[in-house]
């Protein structure tokens, strides 16, 4: 699918920059594959090993960011003891981590020129008195935090020099939720509920 998409779209115009679809997080599966799912370590290097890179100008990245600062790894025994969502810590698998999931699809591609591009997610459920189920992870983040967070992240990206580009993920879905916050994306909203405020901080103050 991919290898007739990208030689579609390069027929029409090879100046369009194709990515390959970015693989949902799945660590959990610890390395193995099932009727339920497979770990996206081994399912991307089963793509790769079946040409991928050949067919992509970026390989597709995507994690949240949880309850973990971006510079961590899932091998440095980090353990933040006042979070209550405790996988990161407990399970320290690379899906829970920004860093080390970005090492992983860099060293399924680190013979190749394709790059990486990343859609990242940090979020804070602070202000809101609502968490998304499954997402109990953005209670232990502050908007301080997920602020700091994300200015880390990119300079990181931009000093690590693989990530070809990001998109931060996502805008103001705190806004266009119908229920006003109740969308689980909302935590992850850079605009307020209003639309007319910016929600995270960084650690210069500036919003």
């Amino acid at each position: 699918m991919l290898k007739l998409a990208y030689e579609t779209i390069k027929a029409k115009d090879p100046n369009i920059v194709v990515i390959s679809g970015a693989l949902s997080p799945t660590g959990y599966f610890l390395g193995g594959c099932s009727e339920a799912g497979c770990d996206d370590g081994p399912y991307l290097k089963r793509m790769v090993d079946a040409g991928a890179l050949n067919y992509a100008d970026c390989v597709g990245v995507h994690a949240n960011g949880y309850n973990v600062p971006p510079d961590k790894t899932h091998t440095d025994g980090y353990n933040d003891t006042t979070a209550t969502f405790r996988g990161p810590f407990t399970n320290p698998i690379p899906s829970w981590y920004f860093r080390s999931t970005l090492e992983l699809y860099r060293g399924h591609g680190s013979e190749s020129e394709a790059a990486v591009h990343h859609r990242i997610r940090l979020g804070s459920s602070e202000g809101f008195g609502y968490t998304p189920p499954s997402y109990e992870f953005v209670n232990d983040n502050t908007l301080q935090e997920q602020g700091d967070y994300i200015v880390q992240a990119f300079d990181l990206m931009k000093a690590w020099g693989y990530v070809k580009m990001a998109f931060l993920f996502n805008l103001d879905y705190a806004q266009k939720s119908p229920d006003g916050v109740q969308d689980r994306t909302a935590p992850w909203s850079i605009f307020d509920q209003t639309g007319a405020g910016a929600r995270p901080l960084n650690s210069c103050g500036c919003t």
